[in-house]
């Protein structure tokens, strides 16, 4: 399975990958680094809560809506110490977009290392990784890590404040640039029905 993942690699590597941005390594071009990584903070602590926290079996979708549903309703309260991230719909489509295209740049980067797992296995690990932060993506696109077993663990290390999130980034599939992409197009389609009635 992994010999037909190489095969399969060498005739549409260049259909897969997107060159590098000049200004930034870790983000996709158009998108500025801080605010991308500013709203993929959002984002972990709604996937947490809702998959981990309430224990929600489609915890993952409701973090998704979630994002969207907040600039929607103009509802960003926190009820912890830190002032709550104020973003427009529109960033958090460009958000979504963003995550699906760094999620492409991983493959080739990781290809060699994560040598273990069949082509759907790498593809949703790679859906799944910007969760892990900026730190494992920057080292992953820098290439890094030359061992599984070193990019796990800097996966499981970054996940220390919540360990159940290393779990959800290296097992399973979640389907996350696909679901932040439905919920973006259906809070639009509510935005402009909003608008027309306003």
């Amino acid at each position: 399975m992994v010999a037909g993942r190489r095969m399969v690699c060498v005739r549409v590597r260049t259909a897969i990958l997107s060159p590098a941005p000049t200004r930034t390594r870790s983000v996709p071009h158009g998108y500025p680094s801080c605010r991308f990584w500013q709203l993929q903070a959002v984002f972990v602590r709604e996937v947490i809560c809702f998959r981990f926290g309430y224990n929600r079996t489609y915890g993952v979708e409701h973090a998704a809506r979630e994002l969207f549903r907040k600039p929607l309703a103009n509802d960003f309260h926190r009820h912890d110490v830190q002032p709550a991230l104020r973003y427009t719909l529109t960033e958090a489509t460009q958000f979504a977009k963003s995550w699906q295209q760094l999620s492409r740049r991983l493959y080739q980067p990781l290809f060699d290392v994560v040598t273990d797992r069949s082509d759907d296995a790498y593809s949703d690990l790679l859906d799944a990784l910007p969760l892990a932060g900026r730190t494992v993506i920057e080292a992953s696109l820098a290439r890094e890590y030359n061992q599984s077993q070193r990019f796990e663990q800097a996966v499981r290390a970054a996940c220390t404040s919540c360990p159940p999130l290393a779990g959800l980034i290296l097992h399973g599939e979640h389907y996350i640039g696909m679901l932040l992409g439905d919920a973006a197009r259906d809070y639009f389609a509510m935005a402009a029905v909003k608008d027309s009635v306003s």
